[in-house]
């Protein structure tokens, strides 16, 4: 990590600090976060980690202004097209921009822009104060990585080092008990090609 990502969130936080002076009671401060900051990313770890510390400023601003009735949100996008997009990333990484979600694109920003607006008017989010909205494309949290497949399992004994003694004699003189039928197997749940 950069060694300047402290010093943004520093300045995060004075420009949060310099704004209240002139934020009226009853404003709001809406930040804008990532999905990257609610669930990490290990090709942007800089900048997952940021925008997480955005989150925490954000929970941690809506708990310190309370007070003077101004609520603190924050707006955590997926992927959007922005200038950004293709001044920074390869071609090749631009063709693909965005297909992950499961709607299969990126965002426009008119799409996220609505979830702006709501934090902003009072008359629709007054009781909204240290919430995040995520425009993510139907991505849910948490999110498994596209490789991980669902597993039912049994119970069983594992034996470890730690466990080699309990009650005075050790844990394989025990009569083991059988492996509990599960209930997905008992009512024929279950994957296509799962053992038994």
């Amino acid at each position: 990590m950069g060694a300047d990502v402290p010093g943004q969130h520093l300045q995060l936080l004075l420009d949060h600090q310099g704004a209240l002076d002139h934020l009226p009671d009853g404003g709001c401060v809406i930040n804008t976060a990532s999905i990257n900051g609610l669930r990490g990313n290990k090709s942007l770890i800089d900048y997952a980690a940021s925008k997480g510390a955005v989150l925490a400023l954000t929970y941690s601003l809506a708990q310190s202004f309370q007070d003077r009735g101004i609520r603190v949100n924050s707006v955590a996008p997926g992927p959007v097209w922005t200038p950004l997009i293709p001044s920074t990333f390869p071609a090749e990484k631009v063709e693909k921009f965005g297909q992950q979600v499961p709607m299969g694109r990126a965002a426009q920003p008119d799409e996220i822009a609505p979830s702006y607006v709501f934090f902003a008017a009072p008359q629709l989010s007054s009781y909204y104060s240290g919430e995040v909205l995520a425009p993510t494309g139907g991505e849910t949290l948490p999110a498994d990585p596209p490789e991980a497949k669902p597993v039912l399992t049994r119970w069983r004994t594992v034996t470890t080092p730690r466990t080699q003694a309990t009650c005075g004699r050790p844990r394989s003189a025990r009569t083991p008990r059988p492996a509990p039928e599960s209930v997905a197997a008992r009512h024929g749940w279950g994957w296509p090609g799962q053992p038994g």
